[in-house]
């Protein structure tokens, strides 16, 4: 959050990490203050390092609005904040959804199967459920 926007990028990737922004991950620890829109300023900023033309892919959990502490999963109404309050404007952002349809961790050869959907069949997702971490994902793709 504290890079200056004087220098600016052509592209910008951030894989599960702005859902962490602002929340308390670090141990746990009760004295952090956290910032539940914390995640949603992380975008804004984003968006503000990005030469014209400039893009950015940027991932989040998504499903059931949840504040799991050491992250935020996204829902709808959450992510239209951007537009709603923070005032990025609405063509620069497109998202896309996913849902894990299948997970195997425990061999030498994990994986996870993802497919694409749509926002309505994520509102009731939950992170943890039935496979650990995320099971719906939003890729928000920003461009100046």
């Amino acid at each position: 959050m504290d890079v200056s926007a004087v220098e600016k990028y052509d592209l910008i990737v951030s894989i599960s990490t702005v859902e962490h922004i602002g929340q308390n991950w670090a141990n746990f620890e009760s004295s952090i203050e956290r910032d539940l829109e914390a995640p949603l300023k992380a975008i804004v900023k984003i968006y503000s390092l990005l030469n014209i033309a400039g893009k950015a892919i940027i991932t989040v959990p998504f499903g059931k609005f949840t504040d799991g502490i050491w992250y935020i999963q996204f829902n709808q109404d959450y992510l239209e904040l951007l537009i709603k309050k923070y005032k990025l404007p609405e063509r620069a952002i497109q998202v896309s959804y996913f849902r894990r349809i299948a997970s195997e961790v425990e061999t030498d050869n994990p994986y996870q199967i993802w497919i694409q959907t749509n926002q309505d069949e994520l509102k009731n997702v939950c992170y943890d459920s039935p496979y650990s971490c995320a099971n719906g994902l939003a890729v928000i793709e920003l461009k100046r």
